[in-house]
């Protein structure tokens, strides 16, 4: 039998093992097995997409209010490791809710939560996460 993952691209090759897939789990597979063709919020024209560019300003501002100090590489990481918690803890139990919740403010769960409301692709890798918060631009990246 062949590995997991040597079987899911060939899944995620056929149209009806690809619809069947939540938008936010299929996401995760590609990012996961590096399946070509990723979406990484990268609009038509090859620039990032009005979700993706408000979810970069919205991490940014994250970085820059709870993180100030600190090299990029170490604010990635704390980042990473926060929005990683998020999406599995509260994000299933937030994504409904039209307004940020009260036990968020001041806090980088506020942050999170409107990245993750912007609909652009999230969590993302360290590595993004770098070039993001360095503000170099997607074909820039290590």
């Amino acid at each position: 039998m062949q590995p997991f993952s040597k079987l899911a691209p060939a899944l995620a090759m056929h149209a009806s093992a690809a619809t069947r897939l939540p938008n936010e789990l299929a996401l995760w597979l590609e990012r996961a097995l590096g399946v070509a063709g990723a979406r990484r919020g990268v609009g038509p024209g090859g620039g990032l997409d009005a979700a993706a560019e408000a979810r970069d300003a919205i991490l940014r501002a994250l970085a820059q209010r709870f993180y100030p100090c600190v090299p990029v590489s170490t604010q990635a990481s704390r980042i990473h490791a926060l929005a990683e918690t998020y999406a599995f803890v509260a994000w299933p139990r937030d994504r409904e809710r039209t307004q940020i919740p009260a036990r968020y403010r001041n806090t980088p769960e506020e942050y999170l939560w409107a990245a993750f409301k912007s609909g652009a692709p999230m969590p993302l890798p360290r590595r993004d996460l770098r070039r993001i918060l360095i503000g170099a631009p997607e074909s820039d990246a290590w």
